[in-house]
């Protein structure tokens, strides 16, 4: 969920029907998920500018470095996964996934 707010870029900022779509969760369990994250202060509940009735979810600036420590260890991980292939194994692997993801791209 950390992931799909900062990738949805400045201010950082979904409605809970969106988070529900962009992480494939029911609404009650992204409820729990957001609960839990606002106790942590890695996101606020805010009201929605356009929406008297709705929230949005936005990511705090320690939710956002929770996310950026979390991607660098991540994109650390795959260099090393990665490494003994060569360049042109690579670029099939990609083509691949990209083949094999493609159905899920909303």
């Amino acid at each position: 969920m950390l992931v799909a707010l900062r990738r949805s870029g400045p201010p950082y900022r979904l409605s809970p029907g969106q988070l529900v779509h962009e992480t494939f969760v029911t609404s009650g369990t992204m409820t729990n998920r957001v609960d839990r994250l606002e106790v942590r202060g890695w996101v606020v509940r805010e009201d929605h500018p356009e929406d008297r009735r709705g929230v949005l979810v936005r990511l705090t600036a320690s939710g956002a470095a929770v996310v950026d420590a979390a991607l660098t260890d991540l994109l650390a991980a795959e260099r090393a996964i990665l490494g003994p292939l060569g360049q042109a194994d690579q670029d099939h692997l990609i083509q691949a996934l990209r083949t094999l993801l493609a159905p899920y791209a909303t």
